[in-house]
């Protein structure tokens, strides 16, 4: 993910309080978040259904230090939009 990206989905997450509180509840802090990249993406549609909105992004973080341009995802329960098919 490039840097821009990466400050987007930070910038979500600011603005979004309850999700703070949950990810806080969950035993991270402000700084394990800002470390780690941790940030809200933005909505995704797909064929004009909402896939997924208001989930967490986890971008995977090598051992140098480097984003790896992937991400993983985890639903806020009572927050967040899931239709994405299981599995």
């Amino acid at each position: 993910m490039d840097e821009n990206g990466l400050q987007r989905q930070k910038k979500r997450l600011a603005g979004e309080p309850k999700i703070i509180s949950y990810v806080l509840g969950l035993g991270f802090t402000h700084e394990g978040l800002e470390h780690f990249g941790v940030g809200v993406a933005k909505p995704y549609q797909y064929n004009g259904v909402v896939q997924h909105s208001d989930v967490l992004v986890f971008p995977l973080r090598g051992p140098d230090g480097e984003f790896y341009g992937r991400n993983t995802y985890a639903v806020v329960p009572g927050i967040s939009t899931d239709n994405r098919p299981e599995g």
